[in-house]
């Protein structure tokens, strides 16, 4: 039994690389600009995303579109030397991330107009994926699928965050207001600057930010409590 079960560790692995559709990675921009009682401020970060079509047998909870994200949140530094930060976080979860490139790009991407259970599915995905990967240019973001906007009132002290939808960014920084946030296919790296904006950022342990969220890890709370250290940077 032990030699069976060596041998299926080995050959798995081989047979579920050979059945994963790999697609293209894309490198995107998010810029975003915010107007204050002090003037008008700018930020934009690149991250990296990472798609394959998984199998739906032998397990079919890990097929189909998989999608990774390598990169930190975007950093708007204000007058007084603080930031505010568009985390990588949306109110209906990570898959918005796709769901804004596709939206953004729209009119330059064939549509998908079969079913994830047609044989061509695949197929038309990484076609489109092709597109997204080659297309230039800046594009709008929708309102709805603006992430989450995140700020520490003191920068020093990670249990200070306060967070909001990036349309009412003015919840978290007084007079601040939304002006436009595009975003934009890139060639260039990924953006990595947090660690130095957040000396304590690397050595944080705690699962939230938020004291609160931490200390009712099972209550139900809005997403923007339940803002987390993979939120803002992943390798």
């Amino acid at each position: 039994m032990r030699v069976l079960a060596t041998l299926i560790s080995l050959i798995f692995p081989i047979f579920l690389g050979g059945c994963v559709t790999f697609l293209p990675t894309i490198h995107y921009r998010l810029t975003i600009v915010i107007d204050t009682p002090q003037g008008r401020r700018s930020g934009s970060g690149v991250t990296e995303l990472k798609s394959i079509i998984g199998p739906k047998f032998p397990i079919p909870k890990i097929g189909g579109l998989q999608v990774t994200i390598h990169g930190e949140a975007v950093p708007v530094r204000l007058a007084d030397g603080n930031y505010i930060f568009v985390v990588r976080k949306w109110q209906r979860g990570q898959e918005e991330t796709l769901r804004m490139l596709r939206s953004s790009f729209a009119q330059s991407l064939t549509p998908i107009s079969i079913s994830a259970n047609d044989d061509r599915y695949d197929s038309v995905v990484k076609d489109q994926f092709e597109e997204l990967s080659r297309i230039r240019g800046s594009r709008p973001v929708s309102p709805e699928y603006y992430p989450i906007v995140a700020h520490f009132t003191d920068i020093n002290d990670p249990n200070s965050i306060v967070a909001a939808d990036a349309g009412r960014v003015d919840q978290i920084v007084k007079g601040a207001k939304l002006v436009s946030m595009t975003i934009e296919i890139t060639d260039d790296p990924v953006t990595r600057r947090i660690n130095a904006i957040l000396p304590w950022f690397e050595k944080y342990r705690n699962d939230y930010f938020d004291p609160y969220a931490r200390a009712n890890p099972a209550k139900e709370l809005p997403s923007e409590k339940r803002i987390e250290k993979s939120h803002f940077y992943s390798q």
